[in-house]
């Protein structure tokens, strides 16, 4: 059971961590070359494709997480620690996303591509920050999973 909840941490980790990223070096940069009406039209198109599976890759790897702490119940390891570490970068993740990147999201929904509304360039560059963090978050869970793996 533990192999499998090993994998499970690590492979949706990872699809989570890698997901961000993605998003982060290639789609805000695209985004960014855009006309305003076509960034919108994009970004609410991305945004509908990628929380089918984003949001349940994290959830998905920081309750792999958790069992593998509650079955292990040893707290004292550094394997333990690295993946305490690991689901506060997960909780991270999905705090960010929930609070600050998914308000915008469903704004950015409501709006009609032509005429973008004024406050689209601010509302970007503050999804573009928050997006940032969560990635450096996403990166940190998907490194201290691995390494508490590895340590063990």
């Amino acid at each position: 059971m533990e192999q499998a909840l090993y994998l499970i941490n690590l492979f949706f980790a990872g699809i989570g961590a890698g997901g961000l990223v993605m998003v982060q070096m290639v789609l805000i940069p695209l985004l960014n070359t855009y006309p305003d009406s076509e960034s919108v039209h994009l970004h609410r198109q991305f945004d509908s494709r990628v929380d089918r599976y984003m949001p349940h890759s994290v959830i998905a790897s920081g309750v792999a997480a958790i069992v593998l702490l509650v079955v292990r119940h040893d707290f004292s390891t550094m394997a333990s620690a690295l993946r305490i570490l690991g689901v506060l970068g997960s909780a991270s993740v999905a705090i960010i996303s929930e609070s600050r990147n998914k308000p915008i999201n469903r704004t950015l929904k409501t709006w009609s591509a032509d005429p973008v509304p004024a406050e689209y360039k601010m509302l970007r560059r503050t999804w573009d920050r928050f997006h940032a963090l969560r990635t450096a978050a996403g990166v940190l869970a998907f490194v201290f999973y691995l390494a508490a793996v590895l340590a063990r």
